[in-house]
């Protein structure tokens, strides 16, 4: 409010001094040229340049303004990147979930989550695997959803990637990152990520083989779940969730062949 005075106490005082001008001009020149000190020409001239004077000064008005607009709306701007961030920026890097439980307000009484318990240590690689709806992607919610309605799949993903690395950080949730590449791309794209990833700690969830197999643990997720756990021979040897999935897998690739 007092703002919204001070502009207009201004727009006021420039327009009225402008407008004073004019009339101090006119009155002045019309008496030279009636002594004739002045042509009526030269005094011509004058007014048309102090019309000029005048809406240049009365400009000045909608440029304070906008100035006082900025300035406020600046204020706000600086104190959002003043703001310091509740989430430590020294993280070592050390992911722990101890015996998690989760429903929706919406569904109470349905768990989504089941006692999860899992730790991931610093630099390494986990990789959750499971049947499509087994409940794997409850472990990671995004909040920027995906946009750009003429990029295929693949090209959302690629950017989607990139966009996750460009900050640099310690830990990667990467949600099926490479399940819409071809095998081509998929290739190129895991082995630049491989090196990447190197020194950070990354949770992969994903049903191809080849994402997850170079993980130090494999989790198979069933029923909202950790059914098992250990690495990619390990959860072979144990002829579980996992080794359905890879023995599907394989079976569809040679099918494909």
């Amino acid at each position: 409010m007092i703002m919204q005075k001070v502009v207009g106490l201004f727009s006021g005082g420039l327009n009225a001094a402008s407008t004073l001008s004019v009339i101090v001009v006119v009155i002045y020149g019309a008496n030279l040229a009636i002594n004739g000190d002045i042509s009526s020409g030269d005094l011509t001239s004058f007014i048309l340049y102090s019309l000029s004077v005048e809406s240049s000064i009365s400009g000045l008005s909608g440029l304070y303004t906008v100035v006082i607009k900025a300035a406020g709306a600046s204020r706000r701007v600086f104190q959002l990147l003043d703001r310091v961030s509740s989430m430590p920026n020294d993280q070592d890097g050390e992911v722990e979930l101890d015996d998690v439980w989760f429903s929706y307000p919406s569904r109470p009484n349905q768990t989504v989550l089941k006692g999860i318990t899992m730790k991931l240590q610093p630099g390494s690689k986990v990789a959750l695997v499971g049947p499509s709806g087994g409940g794997k992607w409850k472990y990671h919610k995004t909040f920027v959803g995906e946009r750009g309605i003429r990029l295929s799949g693949g090209q959302k993903q690629r950017i989607a990637i990139a966009r996750a690395l460009l900050t640099d950080p310690k830990i990667l949730l990467l949600d099926e990152a490479t399940s819409a590449l071809v095998a081509e791309s998929e290739y190129l794209v895991q082995d630049a990520m491989d090196s990447i990833m190197k020194g950070r700690t990354v949770l992969v969830i994903a049903h191809r083989l080849s994402t997850v197999k170079t993980a130090n643990t494999v989790a198979g997720v069933s029923d909202d779940q950790i059914a098992e756990s250990g690495s990619h021979n390990e959860l072979l040897d144990k002829n579980g969730v996992y080794t359905a999935l890879v023995r599907r897998q394989l079976h569809t690739t040679k099918t494909e062949i």
